[in-house]
């Protein structure tokens, strides 16, 4: 292993073995690992789509959303840059790729759902997630300040506010 681990500061492609060891991480439910070893190849090669969206992946195991975000979108330009998609056909690429993924209306819907089902800790993950696509979306940012309100002073809080 020693070998291997040796290779990540020699050779022409030195991120590999990060990776590997970074996958190997992930395939062991250790994403702080992961997340280390991936980036780690991010700084050996910036400009690594894989390393990038190997890192974001960590990240979001880890529900560190908003830093997974940037690094998915970094790959994405990343890719765009190396396959010279510019201008409206780079708005157009992503665009077939958008009916897929899911949007902050979407992730705070299934927040709702889970608040009415009494798992609170599910809601905050999915307003969260609604608010690293869209640190603007209010529908969530309310209620993530209305669960703060539970927190530090009691469902009778959430009673008396509710009229905002």
């Amino acid at each position: 292993m020693g070998q291997f681990i040796e290779a990540t500061h020699h050779g022409s492609v030195v991120y590999e073995p990060d990776i590997k060891l970074g996958d190997d991480c992930i395939s062991r439910d250790q994403f702080s690992q992961a997340r280390d070893w991936f980036s780690h190849a991010t700084q050996l090669q910036p400009d690594s789509i894989l390393a990038h969206q190997s890192l974001a992946f960590s990240l979001a195991f880890l529900h560190e959303y908003r830093p997974a975000l940037a690094e998915y979108e970094l790959a994405y330009r990343l890719h765009l840059e190396k396959t010279g998609i510019t201008g409206d056909a780079a708005a157009s690429a992503f665009a077939a790729f958008a009916p897929d993924l899911a949007t902050a209306q979407d992730d705070a819907a299934r927040a709702d759902q889970y608040a009415t089902g009494g798992n609170i800790p599910e809601a905050q993950e999915y307003d969260l997630k609604a608010l690293a696509m869209d640190s603007s979306y209010t529908p969530a940012q309310q209620q993530l300040e209305k669960f703060m309100r539970i927190t530090l002073f009691g469902p009778q809080s959430s009673v008396e506010t509710s009229g905002e």
